[in-house]
């Protein structure tokens, strides 16, 4: 008995389909929990109107609203695979009504889902944009009168500027020509080459809507980075992000053990000689296993400040483990800077938990309210205004601390700088950190003398209580014999993250 081909087809897409959500749950859930993370969506009119003006809107709008739910891999990996098995389906679906090339060609319906699922895999908006592109299509081979058909090609344009980037606008019209060559013959496709100018005039007519928006994001690229799914950049960007997880986490134990972040600081990889550094510092440990890393240099303790995706990200943390949330505000608050809204999920959240943490309530109002009017944020909101009303009240009870430092942060050398924050937090935990930071930058610079002014501030190291081995050790090594615990080595400081 022969198979029919629509279910053959259909039992390939599904057979792929559970390969594929199966195989980025599992290898790459980090990847997908940052897609909710970077994007935002919200129930305001502010909102949609902004989506409005910067095309393809629809689009936009619609994948925003779907990655909102991206926060648990499984569902994740559950939304995207679907996008592509329904991207499959309706490529097939056209493919068998324009009825060319025999019964072959309807297998390239594959070939789209297969491209964005390989090139462009953590990226909603793409195969919503090409569900959209086949939808136009089916509607027009669907219409029977050829001047109908010919009439909504050119009132498909400015439809398709709301739901499309310019290259699958170029898609959809040759997917109207060969449907019409294909119907007609060769007398009839050409009708559509007038549909042509009208791309050039809608949007001299719309560009005056999204001025702001740079002239090829309006009119030609996708708005995606395209990078194989199985290549090293998407290997190392998973690994970061799992880096990052973990440490939002305070899971630091797991960081430097399971995910092999210290075996890979050994190995000579900066971004995770940073990660187990903080990690180090975290739990207390960063003077007792300094040694342990290949660190030639005190800039190797955080990232230069440069508004990237991994350094925002990386700094948030390192200041936030000192207690200096007006920095990690800071430094997320560009994070979010750099999301295509201008801000995002895990931006807002982050900017809420620190101005509680700081005691700005109306601050962390304003952000909550923000998030209120997303549609999977109620428990959050929920548990960080309970969270706020019990640090009102510890706070009521506590000194008010009116200053936190003389200058902005990074205004000084890392050493220096360390120093004068640990006048104003007076927390103990807090001052033998960033005391330990100071100590090590002088060990890493040699600088026996500033070593020994700074080691007996705050009373954290005395005569009376034994110091970690480096302290010790360095004290009591020759004044010629350099401290430095390692050679240069190769500092990773993107790997495709942005």
């Amino acid at each position: 008995m022969t198979i029919p081909q629509s279910y053959l087809y259909i039992s390939v897409v599904a057979v792929a389909a559970v390969f594929f959500g199966t195989y980025t749950a599992i290898t790459f859930p980090h990847s997908y929990m940052d897609m909710e993370g970077n994007s935002l969506w919200l129930l305001t009119w502010d909102y949609w109107g902004t989506q409005l003006t910067m095309p393809p809107a629809a689009s936009q709008w619609l994948s925003s609203f779907l990655c909102q739910f991206y926060a648990t891999p499984v569902v994740a990996a559950s939304i995207q695979t679907l996008l592509y098995v329904c991207v499959s389906l309706m490529a097939y679906a056209w493919l068998r009504r324009i009825r060319i090339g025999g019964k072959w060609l309807t297998w390239l319906g594959l070939l789209p889902s297969l491209t964005m699922g390989l090139f462009c895999t953590f990226d909603a908006c793409v195969p919503v944009q090409t569900i959209f592109l086949f939808l136009l299509l089916l509607f027009y081979c669907a219409l029977p009168v050829r001047r109908v058909r010919l009439a909504m090609a050119f009132v498909s344009l400015p439809v398709a500027y709301m739901l499309m980037s310019m290259p699958m606008i170029y898609a959809m019209l040759a997917g109207m020509m060969l449907s019409e060559w294909a119907v007609y013959g060769m007398r009839s496709w050409w009708r559509l080459l007038f549909a042509f100018p009208v791309l050039y005039v809608i949007p001299m007519v719309y560009s005056a809507q999204v001025a702001f928006v740079p002239f090829e994001k309006r009119y030609w690229t996708f708005g995606s980075y395209f990078k194989p799914l199985t290549s090293r950049v998407m290997r190392d960007s998973e690994r970061f992000r799992s880096y990052d997880h973990l440490a939002e986490r305070g899971e630091w134990n797991e960081l430097l053990g399971r995910a092999g972040v210290r075996r890979a600081a050994q190995s000579g990889d900066g971004v995770a000689l940073r990660y187990a550094l903080l990690a180090e510092s975290a739990l207390g440990t960063l003077p007792d296993n300094l040694q342990n890393y290949p660190i030639a240099s005190e800039s190797q303790f955080l990232f230069q400040h440069r508004r990237e995706y991994l350094t925002t990200l990386f700094n948030c943390l390192f200041y936030r483990n000192l207690g200096i949330y007006d920095e990690a505000y800071h430094q997320i608050q560009e994070f979010g800077l750099l999301q295509q809204n201008g801000t995002c999920f895990h931006s807002l959240r982050k900017m809420a938990e620190y101005s509680i943490a700081e005691g700005e309530w109306q601050v962390a109002e304003k952000y909550l309210d923000i998030l209120g009017k997303s549609a999977s944020h109620s428990l959050y909101v929920q548990q960080q205004r309970d969270a706020m009303s019990k640090a009102i009240v510890e706070r009521s009870t506590k000194p008010q601390v009116p200053l936190r430092s003389n200058t902005f942060v990074g205004g000084y050398e890392l050493p220096v700088e360390m120093l004068h924050l640990a006048k104003y937090y007076t927390d103990p935990g807090q001052r033998k950190k960033m005391l330990d930071y100071v100590l090590c930058c002088y060990y890493l610079r040699n600088d026996r003398r500033r070593f020994g002014i700074a080691l007996p501030l705050f009373g954290i190291y005395n005569a009376n209580s034994s110091l970690p081995n480096l302290y010790g050790q360095f004290l009591q090594s020759p004044p010629g014999q350099q401290g430095v615990a390692g050679a240069d080595i190769h500092i990773v400081d993107k790997h495709g993250l942005d």
